[in-house]
């Protein structure tokens, strides 16, 4: 989620430029979530903390993005949540990474994986509970600062109920 506003359409008087307020920011948080059939849910939200580079010129690194380790981070979220799950994950690179992979087949026992099928966002809730946040976060806001849209976010997954009926993920 880009620390930005989108503007998707406005009302102007005729004959006028729209003015679309914006921060010039890149900056943007990365997302985890996970919803249950008995809707439970678990998000977690990952700053992209920037590290000053010694080198001027050089772009800045980013420590924060979806990467194995950040996938992993969220598997011992949902381990130590749920016990026992079948996770239903589509096939992003990080998810495959084979650090990923080691972690999932030494707890085979308690967390069965299934795979999306490529290219199948409707068929994933979480991708219905960003869609429904999206317009909610920032749509047309605007933050003043980084840390008040990173606080704003934590907080509405923290207690933003979604109501899904995740049968109809699974069983279309």
């Amino acid at each position: 989620m880009y620390y930005d506003s989108i503007s998707k359409a406005v009302w102007i008087k005729k004959g006028q430029t729209p003015i679309r307020m914006t921060t010039g920011s890149k900056r943007k948080l990365y997302l985890f979530g996970a919803v249950t059939r008995k809707k439970k849910q678990l998000f977690l939200v990952l700053d992209d903390k920037r590290m000053k580079n010694p080198d001027k010129n050089a772009k800045k690194k980013y420590i924060g993005k979806f990467n194995w380790k950040t996938s992993l981070k969220f598997l011992y979220l949902l381990k130590n949540r749920y016990r026992r799950f079948i996770l239903f994950w589509d096939k992003a690179g990080y998810h495959n990474h084979w650090r990923v992979k080691k972690y999932l087949r030494a707890n085979k026992d308690c967390i069965k994986v299934v795979s999306f099928p490529t290219a199948a966002s409707k068929l994933n809730p979480t991708e219905e509970c960003w869609h429904q946040s999206k317009d909610y976060l920032v749509g047309s806001k605007i933050y003043d600062t980084y840390d008040e849209f990173r606080k704003r976010v934590t907080h509405y997954y923290r207690y933003k109920r979604f109501n899904l009926n995740i049968q109809r993920y699974l069983c279309p």
